[in-house]
């Protein structure tokens, strides 16, 4: 067989020692741990995407609330609007939306109950704006005003915001869920040796003080991480704390406690 395809030359060496028989569960927990990762970039990137298709969206309409006037007919002041706005530059069509859209938007606030005839009840006008060069909110407003009209605009861009916004966290979530993982043998170097920790604050790009370390044995864990900067949590029940030694400030019984020790709600 030529060199080249030489299957043991291209065959991965070991992340643990040889004699180490724990080389198949460490496989095991990076392919869970991969597995995971990729959910989570997958979510991630579906909420990005999503975001980005709902501010598209969002961004290319208006909504104005219209309010008659006494002496004027709540239909007719709404299409006054619409016809006043329709001719503002950058705004491709103005819409008069009928008194029942406008009652089935305020029906999860008042109750599924029909509403009296005489109310009130603002109109609402519906803008598609023009892509390329849409109107400005002080367009729409200033042209109202000019008018005559009493109305408010919504351009939406406070829902943008929010909605970018959360398309923002969702990235920066799956993107730290499984930031980096380092493991000591790769390093050189076995815990509690500082270059090992050293190592993921590289990696994260942060300082020891912004990182938090949880671990169930006192000396490798614990004092290592404490030894390079970082909060560390001790997980008890598996190695006892040696004599002599202060006991860290962060103790928890259960992984599942880390959240709370983080926030603050566990000593």
């Amino acid at each position: 067989m030529s060199v080249i395809f030489d299957v043991k030359r291209w065959w991965p060496a070991p992340l643990l020692p040889r004699e180490d028989g724990r080389q198949a569960a460490l496989l095991f927990v990076i392919a869970v741990l991969s597995y995971l990762a990729c959910l989570a970039a997958i979510g991630g990137l579906a909420a990005d995407r999503a975001a980005s298709g709902w501010r598209e969206q969002l961004a290319g309409s208006a909504t104005v609330v219209v309010k008659a006037g006494p002496l004027e007919d709540a239909d007719a002041a709404a299409a006054r609007a619409a016809e006043t706005l329709a001719g503002v530059k950058g705004v491709i069509e103005a819409r008069a939306l009928e008194k029942a859209k406008a009652d089935a938007l305020l029906a999860p606030w008042i109750g599924p109950e029909v509403l009296p005839e005489d109310l009130p009840v603002p109109r609402l006008v519906a803008i598609q704006l023009d892509p390329s060069r849409p109107a400005t909110a002080e367009d729409l407003k200033r042209a109202v005003k000019t008018a005559g009209i009493n109305a408010e605009i919504d351009d939406h861009s406070l829902w943008t915001r929010e909605i970018m916004r959360a398309g923002a966290l969702a990235r920066w979530a799956a993107g730290a869920l499984f930031a980096t993982i380092v493991i000591s043998e790769q390093v050189g170097v076995h815990k509690p040796d500082p270059r090992v920790f050293q190592r993921a604050l590289d990696q994260l790009a942060c300082a020891g003080a912004e990182a938090w370390f949880v671990g169930d044995h006192p000396r490798n864990d614990v004092l290592g991480a404490a030894g390079v900067g970082m909060q560390p949590i001790w997980l008890t029940g598996v190695h006892p704390w040696p004599d002599g030694i202060d006991r860290p400030g962060h103790r928890i019984d259960r992984i599942e406690d880390v959240l709370r020790a983080v926030m603050g709600d566990i000593d």
